[in-house]
């Protein structure tokens, strides 16, 4: 808690990004749609501006109380001022804009080593650059050695936002049981009369990973049952027309029968 912050300046310099973040994210939707509908019927619609405004403003509001009027802020303000693009933009269009992510590498760059000059810390800079390269080639390879159009919303069959919603609950749930089984089983062991120490045993931590498995399964059968968890329903049973050979078998069975 001793990083936290509560400078006006830098709140009210988020705030303000952030609700421009919104508007920009906004209007470059709006345009990547009408683009990409001419080629693409299948995209989605553009986010509201409110909802993307708010998100804006809440992630701004979160860094400048995270980072302060420090050397880091410009750098994590750029974030925020593209995320809201980006995301809106990928979910509508299943593509991500070359114009926003190709000047954000150089740029980010830029941001970093004046926040690593500022504070004196040189191989931050290049632990971050290092981190950047090994992310970048994890996911080249991921890209690479996947079937061609594989990757995306397309995946989600339709429903991206369903998935995301249920990956974000899902995790909610598992930091939250995580968390307080972390912090209430020393006391329940303690009061059974058990060591305490025994609860970073690898069960109890295989008893958790097992819980958040069973949480994250929960939560997309709640959400997901309606789309991706529908059961298929069955082919409707084809009824055939008798044939000629079917009409003089029953026509002529009971005669040939006496």
């Amino acid at each position: 808690m001793r990083h936290l912050t509560a400078d006006p300046a830098a709140l009210i310099l988020g705030v303000v990004v952030g609700v421009g973040a919104g508007l920009y994210a906004h209007r470059e939707t709006g345009r990547a749609v009408a683009i990409t509908h001419e080629i693409d019927s299948g995209t989605s619609h553009v986010p509201p501006l409110y909802v993307l405004s708010s998100l804006g403003a809440t992630a701004g509001l979160l860094v400048g109380f995270r980072f302060g009027t420090t050397a880091e802020l410009p750098a994590f303000l750029y974030l925020v001022a593209i995320a809201p693009a980006l995301g809106a933009i990928d979910a509508a269009t299943r593509r991500l804009p070359n114009f926003i992510v190709l000047p954000s590498y150089p740029l980010t760059m830029l941001l970093l080593a004046f926040a690593a000059w500022r504070a004196d810390d040189p191989a931050a800079f290049w632990r971050s650059l290092i981190a950047a390269v090994v992310v970048y080639v994890f996911l080249l390879a991921i890209a690479l050695a996947s079937p061609p159009h594989s990757l995306g919303w397309a995946d989600y069959k339709g429903h991206p936002y369903q998935m995301g919603l249920t990956v974000w609950l899902a995790l909610i749930g598992v930091v939250g049981f995580g968390s307080i089984v972390g912090a209430m089983l020393p006391f329940l062991l303690r009061k059974m009369g058990f060591d305490p120490a025994t609860s970073s045993a690898p069960f109890v931590a295989t008893l958790v990973d097992v819980t958040g498995l069973c949480i994250y399964f929960l939560v997309a059968m709640l959400v997901l049952r309606h789309t991706l968890l529908k059961p298929e329903e069955p082919p409707p049973s084809k009824v055939t027309a008798p044939t000629t050979q079917t009409v003089a078998w029953h026509t002529a069975g009971p005669a040939l029968a006496q």
